[in-house]
């Protein structure tokens, strides 16, 4: 419903009138459960900060503001646009956040200095595979590496990579709470 608000003019200028621009979330939540024909506790629970469209990205809910019943509900940039496109493939529509990691151009060799490290890592990631809620931090100056040995890493396990979108198509770089609302959709993949 949120998307068809924001990609059909009408439909919004007609929700925000019935608010009389005053969305409170319970406002909110009583008109999605009267307009979907969801039971309001429902609703409720799924604008919550912890549930599943708001944890993985989806949707991010402002719950201090009151206003507009788009600014009261964002969308994860381009959703829509992604929505209403025809995909054979789930990781093609949502390629502007997620997609799958480029091959390595390096090889274990030439990560020597890093051997123990990637030992440790690797027997984490074996472990950890097909598990939620397993991250690995790797941190260091542009550069250096960082982004190759997850490469080589991530082939050496025969496990696929997926990375963060960065930029726009566009070549724009994206805001950090966008980086930030792409990786939440990635661990929720």
């Amino acid at each position: 419903f949120a998307v068809l608000v924001a990609e059909c003019e009408p439909l919004e200028i007609a929700i925000n009138h019935l608010a009389r621009g005053n969305f409170s979330l319970q406002l909110v939540q009583r008109a999605l459960s009267v307009i979907l024909l969801h039971p309001l506790n429902k609703v409720a629970t799924a604008l919550q900060p912890d549930s599943k469209l708001a944890s993985c990205g989806l949707i991010a809910i402002a719950h201090e503001y009151t206003g507009t019943f788009k600014n009261r509900i964002e969308l994860l940039p381009r959703l829509s646009d992604q929505l209403f496109s025809e995909y054979g493939d789930p990781l093609l529509m949502l390629r502007e956040c997620v997609m799958p990691g480029q091959p390595p151009r390096l090889r274990p060799e030439n990560f020597r200095h890093l051997q123990v490290e990637q030992q440790l890592i690797g027997g984490y990631l074996k472990n950890a595979f097909g598990q939620s809620g397993m991250n690995v931090l790797i941190y260091g100056p542009p550069g250096t590496g960082k982004t190759e040995f997850v490469r080589m890493l991530a082939r050496e396990l025969g496990h696929p990579l997926y990375e963060v979108a960065i930029q726009e198509r566009t070549g724009t770089p994206l805001a950090g709470y966008q980086r930030l609302q792409a990786y939440r959709l990635a661990l929720n993949m």
